[in-house]
């Protein structure tokens, strides 16, 4: 399953609502996370083309927050310590916490490192000020859409893998990939793997093919219906 995320909207500010950062002599310190979550479901069919809704109900919407209480509030000045707090508090959340949250699944305009590092700054900045000492009730609110991506060429991939389609006669350890035609077990290519009709290429090769062809591309044999989508037919619940 492939995991998209983008951010609409993102604010941060202290918990009182304003939107300048100093220090609060009182304490507790902590980061809020309030969140709106879009998830919405998509299928990348055999053959490629554009993505394709799976019909019926195609998404969810949940609003849920999360808050993580910081003992000292220069926890914030060390990026690595915020930014694990940031992540647990994403992984909480209601609508996000069985998503990969990794930063390559999100849009280059935002990530939770960018909120992570946000934090930072507002507090490094401040230290350099002489404002050092205080307390930070910070609350991040924000929008995301999270698209899940059923692939179907990569799911076929796994399901030929997965049946022992791979195993190779050995009689035919020597052919050639039916797509590159170099040999099936040239070190230079990935390992050969097996089509329910029997034809082998490499895994590599065929991967690649599965995004422009519906079936072998050397019997025609029709790969389609050896995979569904796991909300095909009911709404799937993240």
């Amino acid at each position: 399953m492939e995991t998209r995320i983008r951010c609409h909207h993102y604010k941060h500010f202290l918990n009182d609502g304003r939107d300048h950062f100093e220090p609060l002599e009182e304490g507790p310190s902590y980061l809020r996370l309030v969140c709106r979550a879009t998830v919405r479901y998509a299928l990348r069919r055999l053959g490629g083309g554009s993505l394709a809704e799976p019909g019926g109900k195609t998404s969810r919407t949940r609003t849920s927050e999360s808050k993580h209480l910081v003992d000292d509030p220069s926890d914030f000045l060390d990026y690595d310590k915020t930014r694990l707090m940031v992540y647990r508090l994403f992984t909480s959340l209601r609508g996000l916490r069985k998503l990969d949250l990794a930063p390559s699944n999100w849009s280059v305009s935002f990530t939770p490192d960018v909120m992570a590092d946000n934090i930072r700054k507002i507090v490094r900045d401040n230290e350099n000020k002489g404002m050092c000492g205080g307390h930070y009730r910070f609350t991040q609110s924000l929008d995301v859409e999270v698209t899940l991506v059923f692939s179907e060429p990569k799911a076929v991939l796994g399901y030929c893998v997965e049946n022992a389609m791979q195993t190779l006669d050995p009689a035919t350890c020597g052919d050639p990939c039916g797509i590159c035609l170099d040999g099936l077990m040239s070190s230079s290519r990935t390992p050969p793997v097996n089509l329910p009709c029997g034809h082998a290429f490499h895994s590599q090769c065929i991967a690649k093919w599965f995004f422009k062809g519906t079936a072998c591309p050397l019997c025609r044999h029709d790969l389609r219906g050896l995979v569904a989508a796991p909300y095909v037919g009911e709404h799937h619940v993240v």
